[in-house]
């Protein structure tokens, strides 16, 4: 699709500037502007259509806690707190090596 547009004298000195520095086309730069724009619009509109939906309760939200729950996350951790041994915790989590579960539970344990 061929669009005309009109640009500001400044606008269109940094546009061919830009261009030329880098070895591209007006239209290549433009194109590519317009392609990150349109990203950048989406974005913007659905996030602000997702918090209209959350204000009206129609989408539900979930804590921080509920969330790492969900998903498995620091499971190793509380675990640990129970008193599981690390072949418990190492089988229940998937883990091949006592240092890889000591450095995630290092990591992640103070945060849950």
């Amino acid at each position: 699709m061929a669009l005309s547009i009109s640009l500001d004298p400044a606008a269109e000195q940094r546009l061919h500037d830009f261009a030329h520095l880098t070895g591209r086309s007006t239209s290549d730069c433009l194109r590519e502007l317009i392609m990150s724009g349109l990203d950048d619009l989406e974005d913007f509109y659905l996030a602000d259509a997702t918090m209209e939906r959350v204000r009206m309760g129609k989408v539900a939200v979930l804590g921080a806690t509920e969330v790492r729950s969900a998903l498995g996350l620091g499971r190793e951790v509380d675990l640990l707190n129970t008193g599981a041994s690390m072949p418990q915790i190492m089988v229940k989590g998937g883990w091949a090596k006592t240092d890889t579960v000591m450095r995630y539970v290092q990591r992640v344990g103070p945060t849950f």
